[in-house]
């Protein structure tokens, strides 16, 4: 059973400013953590989703240049599953156009660093890895009801 302060952080990251205002804080927090504890400890500590949030080290679209993006992710058959919501807002992330641009990337959580390549899942696999991330992180479902559009899953596959 989850305790007070996990439903609390489910409730208040579901929420549209607060999904916006966990987005902005803890991307930066995380950047630090994960850096310095090799990605044993990161913002999400002492909630259901403390070990899995991990770093994508990425190629910016239009810059070229290195990008590093902490994010929640969802292990499916040896694969990384990232579900490009933007908490819930209209447009995608840029790591998801980057990783679209430059699908070579790296992502590294407390197993290590791996080499990766990233495509976007098809029509056909969208609908189950859309249940697979939300078992892993149910605000996904809140995030896919706000927007009209339909939340890319971008798999990244190892290398």
């Amino acid at each position: 059973m989850l305790n007070l302060y996990q439903r609390f952080v489910d409730w208040f990251a579901g929420t549209p400013w607060g999904a916006q205002i966990a987005r902005r804080a803890a991307n930066r927090v995380d950047k630090v953590l994960i850096k310095l504890t090799n990605g044993r400890i990161t913002s999400g500590i002492g909630t259901a989703y403390g070990g899995k949030i991990g770093m994508l080290h990425c190629t910016g679209a239009k810059s070229g240049k290195p990008r590093e993006v902490p994010l929640l992710y969802t292990e499916h058959n040896g694969n990384i599953l990232l579900f490009a919501s933007k908490g819930g807002d209209p447009g995608n992330p840029a790591w998801y156009y980057n990783l679209k641009a430059n699908p070579d990337c790296v992502f590294q959580n407390k197993k290590g660093k791996t080499e990766r390549r990233a495509r976007e899942a098809t029509d056909e696999e969208h609908e189950a890895l859309f249940k697979v991330c939300v078992a892993n992180y149910p605000g996904y479902a809140a995030y896919q009801e706000r927007v009209e559009r339909r939340i890319p899953i971008m798999i990244l596959e190892p290398r």
